[in-house]
């Protein structure tokens, strides 16, 4: 019976690991297509340029992540952090992207969370059994380890903190353009 239960868990975490990541590749895609899908409706262009750059920083993520997989990635894989992460990226800049063109602030907070996304993935180090590593397994030096981990924090609170700021500034520029348009029709 142990066994039984032990193969259900592992079959369990197994669909967990691999839907996730398809989900958020999905997601992507979802948004390219629909930005070309409102481009042919008169949309903007820009709005398919920042989703397929969405699109390719999920991929990144995604390479990062199952490249550099350790013990501190297995544990962080158990739980929906860095899918949930992922996912609210790729919806807050979606929903940004609609209004880039109409702000310099959220542009620049656009930016700033595809650097801060990328260097939270690429520095976040692991470990195995023997020793902490980071970048394939290139990098071992703990001092440089340490400092590129502290790092990987500071630019993973960036991100969520630029990834907010767009959907405030989002939402408070689409409630100003419908009151803009009901002034406009009365």
């Amino acid at each position: 019976m142990e066994k039984f239960f032990g193969f259900i868990v592992m079959c369990f975490m197994f669909a967990y690991i691999l839907f996730f990541p398809i989900a958020c590749v999905g997601l992507g895609v979802f948004t390219i297509v629909k930005s070309i899908l409102s481009l042919k409706k008169g949309g903007s262009g820009i709005k398919i340029f920042f989703s397929a750059l969405t699109f390719l920083c999920i991929i990144f993520a995604i390479l990062s992540w199952f490249l550099n997989f350790g013990w501190y990635r297995f544990f962080l894989t158990i739980l929906p952090m860095p899918f949930v992460y992922s996912a609210f990226f790729v919806i807050s800049n979606y929903t940004a992207s609609v209004y880039v063109k109409r702000s310099v602030s959220l542009k620049i907070s656009m930016v700033l969370s595809y650097i801060s996304y990328l260097g939270a993935f690429a520095l976040f180090p692991d470990a195995d059994d023997y020793q902490d590593y980071m970048f394939f397994r290139l990098i071992k030096n703990e001092t440089v380890i340490d400092v590129c981990e502290d790092l990987s924090h500071a630019l993973f609170a960036l991100s969520i903190a630029c990834l907010v700021f767009q959907i405030v500034k989002s939402v408070k520029m689409r409630i100003a353009m419908k009151r803009n348009i009901k002034e406009a029709a009365s």
